[in-house]
């Protein structure tokens, strides 16, 4: 935020106020309202002085820390609270402003405050602390031009803090800083300017940094916090100085008189480097660790006398800079010299022995001369040595001059002894009885104390163990020496503890008895220990100098023992031991646990757990253990006495148990289980348990024969063993028996009939108890069974013969083994006798045997069936023989399956043998026509087959170059599942005429796989004497599926020799469309039927022919399936010549608008004219492989969908069906003339009320297909965009308009031509020449077809033709 001082004057005009306003608002617009974060409130006054009133502010509300605060000219205002603003400005103006802090109230400025100056005469600028407390940044009073404008601050005993700098502008006569009390005034920056005034008051300069202290007169000055502080030339201190923290109080080039405290409370008196100056200050007070730091030149500093002042103990006062030289009583030179008082006494000898030199390297003890003169001694020193140290350890003295040194005193206590490592270095070893005070060091050339005390702690004693456990107690004795001193510990307990022994002069009685070091043998505890630990009962020990030693020659001893006595613990218990809190030492101590399992004396280490505590619990113990403490302080360590903790093995309690017999068992059987107890006691119990169920007796036996399978057997010991029993009750191992039940052989299920040369099928065991061990079977009488290896519950048997029984042979565990009830598998067969079955009609599990004649006009559903006996079989037209095996066509006898009988066989592969006849008709066919054959049987021969066609009119199909190709008949037999194409025989009327084809051979079954070109047409044919289904072979081989080019249906040749008819009829899954060959128009129905060859384009390098394809059909009917909807139209495009064109349109399931696979039949282009669907741009509609059937160009006309802009001849169309959809088709003619859209029949919706409509785009007419054929005329070529078949009709039905794309012109064989105005009717036509002469004209035609002839030869001639409304259309033609 930008801040502006506003210039207030009063007993201006009106101009200058309006000039101030147009200045304000102009620094706004300078500076912009969005660089303002916070409000600036302005003073009022509205209500009274009060600063915490809010009406007294504009706007309202008492200012917060964030606001900007303005008082204006000729205000008076009150601070009655703890005020708060971020910045206070004092405005301008030709009035007074007065701003009194009232009480012990407080105003606190985050910012700065500015006193702006008055304008008139005897205006001012009062800010009035009084016993209140101010706080800021900064102040900046201003200059106020005129010496009788005043700006001052006043403060009695409140508080200025100021963080910044404080400046006055103006003079000291008229800006003014006066204390008029004991106040006090912090600064953490420089103040200047003005005069200030000081009163009783204390300044403290208290910045973190180097702060030069304003040149003024003060009372009180303290620096505090750190940095320099310089006092320039012309500040004086009249009352205390005071030095602290880290700061530095330098002199400069001034003499510093004051007699007040000179104190020295942490920081540094610097005299600085002038030359030629004295600074005379008052008392001498050392109140923390501080330096006076001499400067360079030959100055002096001289302090009061100052031996009553008081110092704090244990400070020092190091003074650097000092370089004089001095003689032992006198100092010399002229370098800074420092004076108390003016003798020897101005400062005590404690004081003095707070005061060293320090040059840099070394520290020199201080003494006063008689003149009063500071100097260092050049005598022995002192320099450092530790601040702590415990009795009897070793300390290390540096300093110098102690060479020759006689004595090393502590507390006026010499130590225990010392060596002089060289002028500079003493060790000394503390005594036992040292006690804490000045070290001193005396040698020859003087002596030297320590400046501070030495701490000397006492050694470490009280390191005592207490342990209980059960009956515990202590026992003492004190015997004479070479006496015999007892103890005895009671029964049942042990000595666990030595807590005194001493052989020698102990002191004391029991239990506080005490070792006099002078008479005392070392070996006292261990000897003792190695006596009493761990022994019960009552122990001697003998007082003798053999046996411990003699402390203290010639001098009558004592033997003084205080020991503990406690009982075992069991293994696997923990116990506590207590210690006792240390003496000597710093008082801190640390303690370290130990345990040996060796002995009293050696093996100890770190004990395991929490091992630092005054106390310890041990863990489980398993092995008696001794224990002791290690007490450390002060680089000391204590041990303490042995505790032996004695541990007694436990005694675990367990029993085991055996069974008799063990292993499994058979259910009854009697078992007995035996106890085996350890640590059972002298009368163990015994609680047997089955299943967890108390059973039995108090006895080491249990006998039982009701044992079940998986029963848990245990018992349960209760032992009276001691001592330290664990474990009781205690419960044995589980005993898990294994209880087989009595063996069940169970029944066998899956006997059956079947045929002779079949397996037996699935048999199985259930009803079993016990696991199989093999299979049996036995064939009549059943009275011998032959083993089966085979452990399953199930089994299927080899290839049987004759009936045979299966069973299971079953064992449980160890029990005898069981027979299941058998199942029986029966071979049954009959045979014909002649006029009936001589077991019953055949059936799909029987062998059927024809004996006799057969000519039934029946079916025959068996297994396998065989021709014998010179039998004559005759499948009569519309039945069909189903075999899951073989047919055999004995020698002498025959087969033969008439016109649409079937024989179906379900075998994977071919196992027939003999040779049937196999008799197809064709449709009603002419003598030059061809038919596409495959053959049913293997061997048939191409000559033999139809022997009365010439030998060059036999094909087969070429993919490489898709011409048909001529075989040699005589030598050449029909390969399996190919397609030959073959003319009638020679013989043949005509006029069309059924023919009968006898195909003779082996018949064939099982799979087939032809190898085919991929990607191109193919001559295949139905390999079976079955028919097959269309649409399982195009889903099994992906037919319509070809990547580069979908929607390929299957194509079935009839063709009449010479028509213009195409040569195809079309299938896909979506249905088939005709051809006319033949006279009538016939539509594949989904069945391929017995010896059809047809046309396929392959999608991979093989075609495939499954039994799974079989169908069991016998008419031209194709049943639809139930799941695939279908709604279909039939559209026939006939031609006046009669030829002729269909198409399909099929919305069904599966089918998308793209190309579908196996749907989607493409057009083959042979006929001169054709109709078309349209899909992607071919002729059908979205390509799905199976369903949209692609139209093969060969006639000289063609109707076809489009899918993709490619011609389909079957197109399906995905549901469900709207009646928004288009299809468009696509027609193409080689012929001009007329033609004709019809219906040929419909089937699903379209049967319905569903309109269909022909769109033609040429005329612009919908015609509605449903009430009528729709007739056109057209000229030769492909029309793409033309046809259309919708289902809503335009709102405006065959309304005709003349366009040039309705007239249609074409040529006739005499040189006319002839002229179609689609649906208008003609008024006239003229023709001109190419230079526009009138050659005919033809009025009142009235028709929308005529004939005219005009011009000549290959003459470009020009039509025009009107229409009864009055258009004109003119065409150009080539004559």
């Amino acid at each position: 935020m930008k801040r502006t001082t506003t210039i207030l004057t009063k007993n201006n005009s009106k101009g200058l106020k309006a000039n101030v306003a147009k200045l304000m608002l102009l620094l706004v617009l300078i500076f912009g309202i969005q660089g303002i974060s916070a409000q600036t409130k302005t003073w009022n006054g509205s209500s009274n002085n009060n600063w915490n009133t809010a009406a007294n502010w504009t706007p309202s509300g008492v200012p917060a820390s964030t606001d900007d605060v303005l008082i204006p000219d000729d205000k008076t205002v009150t601070v009655n609270t703890a005020a708060v603003c971020k910045s206070f400005t004092m405005g301008s103006g030709n009035n007074d402003i007065t701003v009194t802090i009232s009480g012990t109230n407080s105003l606190t400025v985050s910012e700065g405050i500015d006193i702006d100056n008055g304008t008139g005469i005897g205006d001012d600028r009062f800010l009035i602390v009084g016993t209140g407390t101010l706080s800021c940044a900064s102040i900046l009073i201003q200059e106020t031009g005129n010496n009788n404008r005043d700006s001052r601050i006043t403060v009695s005993t409140g508080t200025v803090n100021v963080t910044g700098d404080v400046t006055m502008e103006g003079n000291g006569t008229r800006n003014l800083f006066i204390f008029s009390g004991a106040g006090t005034y912090n600064i953490g920056g420089t103040m200047s300017g003005g005069s200030f005034t000081a009163s009783s008051s204390t300044v403290n300069y208290n910045g973190s940094g180097s702060q030069t202290i304003g040149t003024y007169t003060y009372n009180n000055l303290t620096t505090s916090t750190s940095g320099v502080k310089t006092l320039p030339t012309g500040s004086v201190v009249n009352g205390t100085v005071r030095i602290q923290d880290t700061t530095t109080l330098e002199s400069g080039a001034t003499n510093l008189v004051g007699t007040g405290a000179f104190q020295l409370n942490g920081g540094t008196f610097s005299t600085g480097a002038t030359i030629g100056f004295s600074d005379t200050v008052g008392i001498l007070t050392l109140l923390d660790d501080s330096n006076i730091a001499l400067g360079t030149g030959n100055h002096t500093l001289t302090f009061a006398a100052s031996n009553g002042a008081t110092w704090t103990s244990g400070k020092m006062l190091t003074i650097t800079g000092w370089v004089g030289g001095y003689n032992g009583t006198a100092a010399s030179g002229t370098n800074p010299k420092i004076f108390v008082g003016n003798n020897a006494n101005r400062l005590t000898a404690t004081q003095l022995s707070q005061i060293r030199f320090f040059d840099g390297t070394n520290y020199y003890n201080a003494t006063l001369l008689t003149t009063g003169q500071l100097v260092p001694t050049n005598t022995t020193r002192i320099n450092t040595f530790p601040a702590s140290a415990c009795a009897n350890s070793t300390i290390e003295i540096t300093g110098s001059g102690f060479t020759g040194a006689t004595a090393v005193r502590v507390n006026g206590l010499n130590v225990a002894s010392y060596t002089v490592n060289s002028s500079t270095s003493i060790t000394a070893i503390l005594a036992a009885t040292q006690t804490s005070g000045t070290l001193t060091i005396v040698t020859p050339s003087g002596t030297a104390n320590s400046i501070s005390s030495l701490v000397v702690n006492s050694a470490l004693a009280n390191n005592n163990l207490t342990y209980t456990n059960g009956t515990s107690g202590q026992v003492n004795g004190d015997v004479a020496e070479n006496a015999t001193l007892t103890l005895t510990a009671p029964a049942g307990t042990y000595f666990a503890l030595v807590n005194f022994a001493s052989y020698g002069t102990p002191t004391g009685t029991s239990p506080n008895f005490a070792i006099n070091p002078s008479c005392h043998a070392t070996t006292s505890q261990s000897v003792t220990e190695s006596y009493l630990l761990g022994n019960t009962g009552s122990v001697s020990i003998p007082a003798t100098n053999a046996v411990f030693g003699d402390p203290c020659v010639g001098t009558g001893k004592r033997l003084k023992v205080l020991a503990s006595y406690a009982q075992s613990i069991c293994s696997g218990t923990s116990v506590a031991i207590s210690g006792s809190t240390p003496t000597g030492g710093t008082g801190t101590y640390s303690y370290q646990w130990e345990s040996s399992t060796t002995n009293a004396t050696t093996g100890f280490a770190a004990a395991t757990g929490t091992n630092n505590g005054i106390n310890y619990t041990t863990g489980s113990l398993t092995q008696t253990t001794w224990f002791r403490r290690v007490v450390t302080s002060c680089s000391l360590s204590s041990t303490s006495a042995v505790v032996m903790v004695k541990v007694i093995p436990a005694l675990p309690a367990s029993v085991s148990i055996a069974a008799s017999p063990t292993g499994a068992i058979c259910a009854g059987t009697s078992v007995t289980f035996t106890a085996t107890p350890t640590n059972g006691g002298t009368t163990p119990s015994y609680q047997w348990k089955v299943n967890g169920t108390n059973v039995g007796t108090n006895s080491a036996t249990y006998s039982t024969t009701t044992l079940t399978n998986g029963a848990l057997v245990v018992v349960v010991l209760t032992s009276n063993a001691t001592p330290c029993l664990t474990g009781s009750p205690a419960t044995s191992d589980i005993i898990t028996m294994e209880v087989n039940p009595t063996s069940v052989g169970g029944t066998v299920s899956g006997g059956a009939s079947v045929c002779s040369g079949s397996t037996s099928g699935l048999l199985t065991l259930t009803g079993n108890t016990g696991n199989v061990v093999r299979w049996e079977s036995s064939v009549s009488p059943f009275s011998t069974w032959s083993p089966i290896a085979n452990t399953g519950t199930t089994y299927t048997s080899g290839v049987l013969t004759q009936t045979t029984q299966f069973r299971a042979v079953v064992q449980s565990g160890l029990c005898a083994t069981a027979n299941s009830a058998p199942a029986t598998v029966t071979i049954a067969s009959t045979t014909w006798t002649g006029s009936s079955w001589d077991n019953g009609v055949p059936t799909s599990t029987m062998t059927a045997i024809i004996a006799a004649n057969y000519a039934e006009t029946a079916n025959i559903d068996a297994c396998t069936l065989t021709v014998s006996n010179n039998a004559t079989v005759t499948i009569v037209s519309g039945k069909s023989v189903t075999l899951s095996g073989a047919l055999t066509v004995e020698d002498g006898s025959s087969f033969t399956l008439n016109n649409n009988a079937n024989l179906i066989q379900s075998g994977a592969t071919n196992t027939n043998s003999g040779e049937i006849s196999v008799i197809r008709n064709t449709s009603p066919l002419k003598k030059l026509d061809y038919v596409l054959w495959s053959s049913p049987v293997a061997g048939q021969n191409l000559l033999a087959f139809s022997s009365a066609t010439l030998p060059n009119r036999f094909y087969t199909y070429n993919p490489g170059s898709d011409l048909y190709v001529s075989v040699v008949p005589s030598t050449t037999s029909f390969a399996a599942a190919t397609g030959y194409l073959i003319r009638m025989p020679d013989t043949h009327p005509t006029s069309p005429t059924v023919w009968t084809g006898t195909f003779k051979g082996v018949p064939n079954n099982g799979d087939y796989t032809v190898p085919v070109t991929n990607g191109t047409y193919n001559a295949i044919g139905n390999p079976y004497p079955t028919t097959i289904s269309a649409n399982d072979f195009i889903t099994i081989n992906g037919i319509g599926n070809n990547p580069s080019e979908l929607g390929d249906g299957l194509y079935f040749w009839r063709k009449t020799n010479n028509s213009l008819t195409s040569s195809y009829a079309t299938y896909t899954t979506a249905g088939g469309i005709a051809n006319t060959a033949g006279g009538s128009a016939l539509a594949p129905n989904g069945t391929i039927q017995v010896g059809q060859g047809f046309i396929v384009r392959a999608t991979s390098a093989s075609l495939n022919f499954t039994n799974a394809m079989k169908t069991n059909n016998h008419s031209d009917q194709f049943l639809k399936t139930a799941e695939i909807e279908r709604n279909r139209i039939w559209l026939n495009l006939t031609g006046a010549n009669g030829i002729f064109s269909q198409t399909m349109v099929a919305y069904m399931s599966n089918a998308t608008q793209g190309i579908d696979a196996g749907i989607d039949g493409r057009y083959l282009n042979d006929s001169p004219i054709a109709v078309t669907s349209i899909i992607e741009n071919q002729d059908f509609q979205g390509i799905d492989a199976g369903i949209d059937g692609r139209y093969l160009n060969d006639s000289p006309i063609a109707v076809t969908s489009k899918i993709s802009n490619q011609d389909f001849a079957i197109q399906g169309r995905s549901l469900p069906f709207e009646a928004t959809d288009i299809v468009a088709l696509g027609f193409k003619t080689n012929v001009a003339g007329n033609y004709t859209f019809a219906i040929d029949h419909v089937d699903g919706l379209f049967t319905g009320a569903q309109d269909i409509y022909l769109r033609d785009a040429i005329t612009g007419i919908d015609h509605d297909l449903k009430a009528g054929a729709y007739t056109f005329t057209t000229e030769a070529g492909n029309f793409a965009n033309r046809f259309f078949v919708v289902y809503t009709a335009a709102l405006s039905v065959e309304n005709p308009i003349l366009n040039a794309n309705a007239i249609v012109i074409y040529k006739n064989d005499n040189q006319s031509f002839t002229i179609n105005s689609g649906g208008v009717t003609m008024a006239s036509v003229k023709v001109f020449d190419i230079r526009g002469r009138l050659l005919t004209t033809q009025n009142n035609v009235n028709i929308n077809q005529t004939i005219i002839t005009a011009g000549q030869a290959n003459e470009v001639l020009l039509v025009q033709i009107t229409s009864i409304d009055g258009a004109t259309v003119t065409k150009k033609v080539v004559r």
